[in-house]
């Protein structure tokens, strides 16, 4: 059983700016094309695309190395390669998520009730040790 995930295209893009900012559609297509085209181009400069709040898009080259053709099993040479990879910005704080609110802590007077509520002297013993 596998996953199915959804993609974020192009045309969706265009269409939250068209909602936001009310521009027409032929507009909100261009600036998300030419914003594609300027971040593509940095990238073929060799420069790192590096957007504020989102993420890095990093190059990185890899040396050649010997791989297998998976249908022959043949050994084949794979050359050396520059490839795109994308860094999350990590978040300064995280939110803390709590599943139940926390408690206070118990007074000395609250832990000295529990401790007369026990039945047997020796179990109050071992929990007057705790105090």
């Amino acid at each position: 059983m596998h996953q199915e995930y959804k993609s974020l295209t192009r045309a969706a893009i265009a269409e939250a700016i068209k909602k936001n900012i009310g521009i027409s559609s032929t507009k909100a297509n261009h600036m998300v094309d030419a914003i594609i085209e300027e971040m593509a181009a940095a990238l073929e400069r060799g420069e790192n695309v590096k957007i504020a709040g989102f993420g890095t898009f990093l190059l990185n080259d890899k040396g050649p190395r010997v791989g297998r053709n998976p249908k022959t099993g043949k050994e084949a040479v794979v050359g050396a390669r520059r490839v795109v990879t994308f860094t999350f910005r990590k978040p300064t704080r995280l939110p803390r998520i709590r599943e139940r609110p926390l408690r206070p802590k118990p007074t000395a007077s609250e832990y000295a009730r529990e401790w007369l509520k026990c039945p047997k002297p020796s179990h109050r013993s071992r929990t007057l040790s705790v105090i």
